[in-house]
């Protein structure tokens, strides 16, 4: 039998969520997210991709493992993520949140148009 893979990135968590062809969930797997604070910013936030990655990974094992399945029984995947944000390549440095807490400096206002 074949099966759906839906990976949610959730603003708190990421989840797999693995559904039969009726659409009938089968299983779940979830964690919340790691953050990482930026050193004298208080309050920051950016998201930590390399541990990130490694809990999606985590939670897909954990979703096929609770529905007994293994890979090869999933025949597709959907993806969703917080706004967005998604990271599909190997970035070049840390992902920005939106809850984060580190301001820009305050441009005055342009005159005219």
């Amino acid at each position: 039998m074949s099966y759906l893979l839906a990976l949610d990135a959730g603003t708190g968590s990421i989840r797999a969520v693995i559904f039969d062809l009726s659409g009938h969930q089968v299983a779940v797997g979830q964690a919340e997210w790691k953050h990482l604070s930026v050193e004298n910013v208080p309050g920051s936030m950016e998201f930590d991709l390399t541990t990130n990655w490694l809990l999606a990974c985590q939670c897909i094992r954990q979703a096929l493992a609770n529905a007994h399945l293994q890979a090869a029984d999933i025949q597709s995947v959907a993806c969703c993520s917080m706004r967005e944000g998604i990271v599909l390549l190997r970035p070049q440095r840390r992902g920005y949140l939106g809850l984060r807490q580190r301001r820009c400096p305050r441009q005055p206002r342009s005159r005219g148009a």
